[in-house]
């Protein structure tokens, strides 16, 4: 029987907040035996100092102090630059399970033999940051996907994520919603989003015949709206951008009538659903991620005005011309129902994942 740790002894030993360290317990409770493979295993997680791939590295950091005591598993974090203290794995600076190896994913990869599992998370994923560096995101996802490959296709890893998007679809046929993950897509190859979509598009292509030729062993994840702690006030996407505004007492901004659906995950149920498509999930398949609860963002700003202890209000704006929001699809909601077939379930409401949210940039402050 596993036994999974409730001691809170282990969060001081790998420094992080009471609320990551939650999510983090609630992972690992959620997958339970599956982690077993990891004993004494080597990960490779890019562009690690990341909002979603920083979670994987904690969780395996807390797996080594729970499940893997006997059996520690080794991380390898590869970023672009180097981590300092300050960053979101500072804390991971002097873990003796971990090596940092800075590098840039679209560059020759020089990696060591050895690495059971990678897990390629290097990619922009904010409209604002994607659409601003358009060409380092199609680099990042072409050319870093293909090096990974190789790699794994040489040195027969045992798994292999590759972290994508639910823009693949572009913007959907509303006849195909929810969006399942057969779904041709509708994407603009001269859009403004074309970047991170036809690049994510063209990695995945890369992963299905390195499985079909070289029989890697690649799962791929496809993210829709993920939101939690670590993701910055300055990230441009709505949340982050609907909390910055309360906590500065500024009226929140929809464009038209807010009349856009969307649908939004709490990164702690993501991370678990990731791990699941990694450890038990078809090799060769894609799995969509996210929630399947819809809401409006007029609906989703009224939320935040409850929340905000200041006279905050909803303001229209008329202006479709802000760059990261050029192509916005209407409506985006994921079918979940394949990837609930590896036991995922979202377990985090939008209004409690809003209020731990909130909480979390509040503890940042102070």
């Amino acid at each position: 029987m596993i036994r999974v740790s409730t001691e809170i002894s282990w969060v001081n030993k790998i420094m992080i907040d009471s609320i990551i360290k939650e999510d983090l317990t609630r992972i690992i409770k959620a997958v339970g035996k599956h982690f077993e493979q990891l004993a004494g295993k080597t990960i490779l997680i890019t562009g690690a100092n990341g909002f979603v791939p920083s979670y994987f590295a904690d969780t395996v950091l807390a797996l080594n102090e729970t499940l893997l005591i006997k059996r520690p598993a080794r991380l390898l974090l590869l970023t672009r630059r180097k981590v300092s203290p300050r960053d979101r794995l500072g804390h991971c600076l002097k873990n003796r399970y971990v090596k940092f190896i800075t590098q840039d994913v679209t560059k020759p990869l020089k990696l060591p033999s050895g690495i059971d599992f990678v897990i390629h998370a290097a990619s922009k994923a904010s409209p604002r940051d994607y659409t601003a560096n358009p060409l380092d995101t199609i680099y990042a996802n072409i050319l870093g996907t293909k090096s990974l490959l190789e790699y794994a296709a040489k040195n027969k890893v045992r798994g292999f994520l590759f972290v994508s998007t639910g823009e693949t679809y572009g913007d959907p046929d509303q006849k195909h919603i929810p969006i399942t993950e057969d779904y041709l897509g509708n994407v603009n190859t001269l859009g403004p989003r074309a970047a991170l979509q036809e690049s994510k598009r063209m990695a995945e292509t890369l992963c299905y015949y390195y499985n079909k030729i070289y029989d890697v062993p690649v799962k791929i994840a496809r993210l829709f709206h993920i939101y939690g702690p670590r993701l910055p006030l300055d990230d441009g996407r709505i949340i982050p951008e609907f909390m910055k505004r309360i906590f500065t007492g500024q009226n929140l901004q929809i464009i038209n009538a807010g009349t856009s659906i969307r649908t939004f995950a709490y990164v702690s149920d993501a991370i678990e659903g990731m791990w699941r498509i990694l450890l038990i999930g078809k090799t060769g398949e894609a799995y969509n991620i996210g929630s399947d609860k819809e809401i409006s963002i007029l609906s989703l700003a009224k939320l935040f005005v409850k929340m905000s202890a200041k006279k905050t209000k909803v303001r229209r704006a008329y202006d479709k011309n802000i760059p990261h929001l050029k192509g916005t699809p209407q409506k985006t909601t994921p079918s979940i129902k394949k990837i609930s077939k590896l036991g995922y379930k979202p377990k985090i409401n939008l209004e409690t994942g809003l209020v731990r949210l909130k909480k979390w940039y509040e503890s940042r402050t102070k």
